[in-house]
């Protein structure tokens, strides 16, 4: 699966799936990873996983292991089987990120067997983000011609983005490991400006058509936001220490990237907008340089799972008490 490797032995016939595979089928030195070999619905192909790369194994194979046909091996099989190295891989941690602008370790990114990539940081225009968010809405592997296509289904992201910094980034990672290296972003003059980035990444001296991507923004500004029918609640909180944020500037983009409401924040970081959810529009919350950005066209949180019992929420309760000891 690009992290884990596998030792995968393949037969002529279908073995009986009722055997036990581990008595059978046994190592010299057993894996340091304890597993168990598992046959595949074909039945022609035992697999034993997370086995250690760039290591050789020795396998005795029973002359007892079946085939479905009532026929047996016959003789004990040894077998030598080299594991080899892992895939080099690389990829973002996170699709679509808020990096916190106090304390953050930087952007995340994952590899194995990679010592560099190549960055490149472009900055999404105000304007284009209702646009970015609807045809760009979720990170991951593209292929140049979804980035820069003039007659594909989406915009060429030259054409909501302007690029600001390149750069090379040398990853320290032992081989054939799992490794979180985090670029250092908030060192990077050209990426302090308030806004949404979006990153495009490969691997140095690799020119297949293939890109990883991820966009992010960099704030102190956590958004909290609960749809009403015709009403929105906002909560802005710091991300640092969780209080909320007084007069934090909220605007609400349209399609086609206008104003189409404002409003701030009160001195507990809540506000009320009279407003109906859309799932074109965007939300941009603002102060200073902290600029935290919400679409509404992303899955909003889902409670689904947990059980909610009793009469339904109102537009308003009455709690009614009385003085102590009576009823």
């Amino acid at each position: 699966d690009g992290e884990t490797l596998s030792i995968a032995l393949e037969f002529t016939r279908p073995l009986v799936g009722t055997q036990d595979f581990d008595k059978l089928v046994v190592f010299a030195t057993q894996p340091a990873q304890k597993s168990g070999w598992k046959l595949d619905e074909g039945g022609k192909i035992l697999r034993y996983p997370f086995v250690a790369a760039n290591t050789e194994y020795n396998l005795k194979i029973s002359g007892d292991l079946t085939a479905s046909d009532g026929s047996l091996l016959g003789r004990e099989v040894e077998q030598k089987v080299y594991t080899g190295a892992l895939d080099p891989a690389v990829g973002f941690a996170s699709q679509g990120s808020v990096l916190p602008a106090r304390e953050s370790r930087g952007l995340p990114i994952v590899s194995i067997n990679v010592p560099e990539v190549d960055v490149e940081f472009l900055r999404v225009r105000e304007k284009s983000l209702p646009q970015f968010f609807r045809e760009y809405q979720r990170a991951g592997r593209r292929s140049g011609w979804e980035l820069d296509n003039e007659y594909g289904e989406n915009t060429p992201i030259s054409k909501l983005a302007e690029p600001v910094f390149t750069n090379r980034f040398v990853i320290d990672g032992k081989p054939n490991e799992r490794v979180v290296t985090y670029l250092p972003i908030q060192d990077i003059e050209e990426l302090q400006e308030p806004g949404l980035y979006f990153a495009v990444m490969k691997r140095t001296g690799l020119f297949r058509d293939q890109f990883e991507t991820t966009f992010f923004t960099v704030s102190d500004i956590g958004l909290h936001i609960r749809a009403y029918k015709e009403k929105l609640f906002v909560h802005t909180a710091s991300l640092q220490d969780g209080a909320g944020i007084s007069g934090v500037e909220l605007r609400i983009l349209d399609a086609k990237g206008e104003d189409t409401l404002k409003g701030q924040t009160d001195r507990n970081g809540n506000a009320m907008l009279p407003y109906t959810l859309d799932a074109q529009n965007v939300l941009i919350a603002r102060r200073g340089s902290d600029v935290s950005i919400l679409p509404f066209n992303q899955p909003a949180l889902d409670l689904s799972e947990f059980a909610v019992a009793g009469r339904e929420p109102a537009w308003f309760d009455v709690f009614a008490w009385s003085g102590r000891d009576l009823y």
